[in-house]
């Protein structure tokens, strides 16, 4: 036989021989990847069942804690103790030692400038809120109010501003 016919089917088997290696190597990554989808999908309701198993654990207390019967009174005193306090936010008014009214509102407020300028003729510029004759900063405006009950029918504010 001739080498010329030879050779194309050599080839043809070369390629072949590497065509099947391609095809298990496929079959293994397609495996890899199933089973490691497998392991992440058990992986992630694992985790779901744990966080209901939380969840109506929470609801439990929850529940336990509405539902509980109401506290007696003190003997001494006769007042009934508060059940639970509320977290307290940034918008709540702050309570003097951890009373349920607030007697009084504070705030302080401020106005500040601060400038400087780079013009050359500096005479002709016009004041503003702040004079850029001066470099520097200016305190502008202090406020501090006071406002609060009275009584059930009257409210007091003071506004003392500098």
């Amino acid at each position: 036989m001739k080498i010329s016919k030879i050779l194309p089917v050599l080839f043809l088997s070369a390629v072949l021989a590497q065509a099947q290696e391609a095809s298990e190597q496929l079959r293994q990554l397609q495996e890899r990847f199933e089973r490691q989808q497998r392991e992440i999908r058990e992986s992630f309701e694992r985790m779901i069942r744990d966080q209901q198993a939380q969840i109506d654990a929470l609801k439990r207390q929850l529940e336990a804690r509405t539902n509980a019967p109401p506290m007696a009174a003190d003997a001494k005193t006769g007042e009934v103790p508060s059940r639970t306090t509320e977290p307290w936010s940034p918008s709540d008014p702050i309570r003097i030692a951890g009373g349920t009214q607030n007697f009084i509102n504070i705030s302080l407020d401020g106005l500040f400038a601060a400038g400087t300028s780079t013009a050359s003729d500096i005479e002709s510029l016009q004041l503003g809120g702040h004079d850029p004759k001066q470099r520097g900063f200016t305190v502008q405006n202090l406020e501090t109010t006071f406002d609060g009950k009275i009584d059930p029918y009257f409210r007091g504010q003071a506004n003392i501003v500098l």
